[in-house]
């Protein structure tokens, strides 16, 4: 494919937020301050130089002003690190966060921090207000790196302008400089509560990195769509295993609509997608129950939560030959954590499959003991893809990090194939009427009974009682709410009844494109409010 020549160029603004995050340093948390790399340990920023040398003419990045290669990656990452050192606010081992959309300035800026001795915290660009300052002041940012066209800057703040497209590398920058062991702070989803900072080492990324590319046919002659958000843990896993092995990362503004990616998939000579589950169901729906025609597709693979098992095995049989894999992750193991291969996916969907290299699951008892085949328990995983902990919550970390052992909140049970299946969040249950249980078993009784449409159940709180609201969604023939109140009667215990029940044409997401729960169950509080407004009018 040749190479076009990018045109357009393209800035970058450093903006200074030393003054605005002058908080004091809790002495509570070690990780305040800085800690030295081990000696003997490889780095990002090693990695990082390693494949632009060896990949320098292959392309890296590709969006709709052209392709750029390896080099070029290496010239603007160097370029923007040299801007950083430099600069009044930076020193090694300063919080560096990085606000822009997927694109190949994303990537420099990344990397930048890297080769610089930073620390990166990417933020989800399209996220104001308040929330966005809570991230800013929790993290004890120093710089900021955004949009120059689409800052919110005022006028008077400390700003400086990059201009990217240079192509010579100071010769003071070629070699790796002395860092921490911090390498970034990535936010949960919030998918089910406040996301929290989760800190990653150098060799929580690059150890997740090499075991993912164990398991997926990945290498650098790949081709991807880069549809996942970087900020967030699956999107920033995708961007760490294709620039670090060498392949190449696809960026196209106009996937909002089915057909849009489909085309995309075809246009771009996409080998590969990685993404979660939503988008995969928003695939199926412009399929159809047509094959997939994508003449250079490998494999696809789903993360960052539970598809389906039936739409699981339609798309593996709509995609062939390419390969699907189901996996399983959390941000706080760097992203992935087991994987299923596409050759189970007729017989074991229902599973997350096993661990993938260089980690290790553990099932226990509320005591801390192993369970037994195909009991339910408390999923634990470990690895040297293991979070450091999460930023500023001591208490947290002691709770959840024991031996190198993370409790992931997951209730699971492994079965006699050696499959691993996830049953539940731990923190997801619910106590009504003496029982107790977790929502998600009604969803898997209802899709069990009406494969062709989606159920996700949320708790709320209707004057100090727990109550369940559901809400489904029809992927075929129209769904009367009547008939999935009489199904819930007659297939569930009394307990389990929700008490709201509403239809939605698509579902609310979060910045992770994750079904947003939290907007669910405001839904459901904002119409039990309503009711009782109107009972008591």
């Amino acid at each position: 494919m040749n190479r076009t020549i990018m045109k357009h160029e393209y800035c970058l603004a450093i903006r200074s937020l030393a003054q605005s995050t002058a908080a004091s340093e809790p002495e509570s948390n070690p990780w305040y301050g800085w800690q030295p790399q081990p000696r003997n340990e490889p780095t990002l920023a090693h990695r990082f130089v390693a494949i632009c040398h060896q990949h320098a003419e292959r392309t890296s990045v590709q969006d709709s002003r052209g392709e750029r290669s390896y080099h070029w990656l290496y010239c603007q990452a160097n370029r923007l690190a040299q801007h950083l050192l430099d600069h009044a606010d930076f020193q090694t081992g300063a919080h560096i966060g990085i606000c822009l959309p997927n694109s190949p300035e994303y990537v420099v800026a990344f990397f930048g921090v890297q080769l610089a001795g930073g620390v990166a915290v990417p933020l989800p660009p399209y996220q104001q207000g308040s929330r966005r300052l809570h991230q800013i002041h929790m993290t004890q940012l120093k710089l900021l790196i955004e949009e120059e066209k689409n800052s919110v800057a005022k006028p008077s703040a400390k700003r400086l302008i990059v201009r990217l497209n240079a192509t010579k590398v100071p010769k003071e920058c070629r070699q790796v400089r002395p860092m921490g062991q911090l390498a970034a702070l990535l936010f949960t989803s919030g998918s089910s509560g406040d996301p929290k900072a989760v800190m990653l080492s150098h060799k929580n990324i690059l150890a997740n990195m090499q075991s993912i590319a164990k398991v997926l046919p990945l290498g650098s002659t790949d081709r991807t769509l880069a549809n996942m958000p970087f900020a967030h843990a699956l999107g920033n896993s995708v961007m760490q295993t294709h620039v670090l092995n060498g392949a190449c990362l696809i960026f196209s503004s106009d996937l909002l609509f089915p057909t849009a990616l489909l085309h995309a998939l075809e246009k771009q000579h996409c080998t590969s997608l990685i993404a979660v589950p939503e988008v995969f169901d928003f695939l199926l729906r412009a399929l159809g129950t047509d094959p997939l025609r994508c003449s250079h597709l490998r494999y696809m693979a789903v993360a960052g939560g539970r598809l389906d098992p039936v739409r699981a095995v339609q798309l593996a049989r709509q995609i062939s030959p390419a390969d699907f894999f189901l996996m399983y992750g959390q941000t706080e193991a760097t992203a992935r954590l087991a994987c299923l291969p596409s050759d189970q996916i007729e017989t074991q969907a229902d599973t997350i499959g096993q661990p993938i290299p260089g980690v290790d699951f553990s099932i226990r008892d509320p005591q801390g003991g192993e369970v037994k085949e195909g009991e339910v328990g408390t999923l634990y995983a470990r690895g040297d893809n293991i979070m450091l902990g999460y930023w500023n919550d001591p208490q947290t970390n002691q709770r959840i990090l024991t031996d190198g052992w993370l409790n992931t909140g997951d209730r699971a049970q492994k079965n006699r194939f050696g499959n691993y299946k996830i049953c539940g969040r731990e923190n997801g249950l619910v106590k009504i009427q003496g029982y107790r249980f977790h929502p998600n078993e009604i969803d898997l009784t209802l899709r069990s009974m009406l494969p062709d449409a989606e159920f996700v159940t949320v708790p709320y709180q209707d004057q100090g009682q727990t109550r369940l609201a559901l809400f489904y969604r029809s992927n075929g023939r129209a769904l009367e709410g009547l008939k999935i109140r009489q199904l819930c009667s007659r297939e569930l215990p009394r307990h389990m009844l929700p008490q709201h029940y509403e239809a939605v044409d698509d579902w609310p997401v979060n910045s992770a494109r994750k079904v947003d729960r939290t907007e669910l169950v405001k839904r459901a509080q904002q119409v039990n409010l309503g009711q009782a407004y109107n009972r008591s009018a």
